[in-house]
């Protein structure tokens, strides 16, 4: 599974290979409160089930993508249903009987849900108020691949979907040059500086070859970004703001964009393609490591900071979106192990 492996690589990275998927703690999520826990007597019957409705499709903004999250139905029916044939499937606010139908070419008992996700194509430039932005788009010669290009079949759905993943690609330029000067003003070790300024020259790549996709999508147009308004950016910030960014925005935001890159490239049909989606899996693999490395850095300045951190990976860490996934599989275990390093060492010392 994709999201074992990206685990086990990152805890290579950091040296906790042995120990990342044994957390020394429990992970606070909260477990679903069924209805039976509702009535305050799981001995009590329940009232009889109903015919359920099925609910609308997601309304995604334009930025949005739908995430959908299959699993086996359940072999019985529950009181509360759906009609024929999604009747096994758990009665959920998001579920899709859309994706459902899809899945269910290829595995009849499927029951998914979807959930609208922010694509995490790159590290997220923020302003001072905490929101992300890119640059627009306009037709430019200066950064195209060329050379990559593959030969596809044109399709205005696919040239729009590659059209905004550069746009994030390139945001991520400024998004590296700001961690930066940020870990500059922190007296941040060489090591995750050179990791910063490498990580920008690979957002670059990915924005020249996500651009030249969205142009052989468009039947061999020419995209660029334009001017980018970055008199927003934040040049410092606390040891603890910038810890937080890493794990958000890092630890979990470009790991997810991996494993979702890394799902892409499985289903793309054109070999070319696939291959180039594969060397921006492994760059944001790489990415997500230096996050990693700037929040265990962090932690070896001030460990006061892990249930900062362990909060703010919790907000995160309901449901069945693949940042709620994430968090609970790679990203808690890990931050909890990091945490019990820092706390043996302050113990000895």
């Amino acid at each position: 599974m994709h999201m074992h492996r990206l685990r086990d690589h990152i805890a290579t990275a950091l040296g906790l290979a042995a120990v990342a998927c044994n957390p020394t703690k429990p992970i606070p999520v909260a477990a679903p409160v069924t209805s039976n826990a509702l009535s305050g007597d799981a001995a009590l019957p329940r009232a009889p089930g109903k015919i359920v409705g099925l609910p609308p499709p997601p309304t995604c903004q334009s930025f949005e993508y739908v995430w959908p999250n299959c699993a086996p139905s359940g072999r019985e029916v529950p009181d509360d249903h759906y009609p024929a044939p999604y009747a096994a499937c758990a009665v959920r606010p998001n579920f899709s009987a859309t994706e459902t139908d899809k899945k269910r070419a290829t595995s009849p008992e499927a029951c998914c849900y979807a959930d609208c996700v922010t694509p995490y194509e790159g590290r997220p430039f923020r302003s001072v108020d905490g929101t992300a932005s890119v640059a627009s788009a306009r037709q430019r010669t200066d950064w195209q691949a060329s050379h990559v290009v593959p030969k596809v079949v044109p399709s205005a759905e696919r040239s729009e979907r590659w059209l905004k993943a550069a746009l994030a690609e390139h945001a991520s330029i400024a998004a590296f040059s700001q961690i930066s000067l940020q870990l500059l003003a922190l007296g941040a070790p060489a090591p995750l500086l050179a990791g910063a300024h490498s990580a920008a020259l690979d957002e670059i790549r990915h924005a020249e070859i996500t651009f030249a996709l969205a142009g052989a999508y468009a039947n061999g147009a020419q995209f660029g970004p334009a001017e980018f308004c970055v008199t927003s950016a934040v040049t410092t910030q606390s040891l603890r703001a910038v810890a937080i960014d890493a794990l958000i925005d890092g630890c979990v935001g470009e790991a997810v964009s991996a494993l979702a890159m890394a799902e892409e490239a499985e289903e793309e049909p054109n070999a070319q393609v696939a291959a180039l989606i594969r060397n921006i899996v492994s760059d944001e693999e790489g990415h997500a490591v230096l996050a990693w490395q700037v929040v265990r850095w962090a932690l070896s300045k001030e460990p006061q900071l892990l249930p900062v951190l362990e909060a703010s990976l919790a907000r995160i860490a309901q449901g069945d979106a693949p940042q709620a996934t994430l968090v609970r599989e790679v990203a808690m275990p890990i931050l909890h192990r990091l945490g019990s390093v820092f706390e043996h060492r302050a113990l000895a010392t």
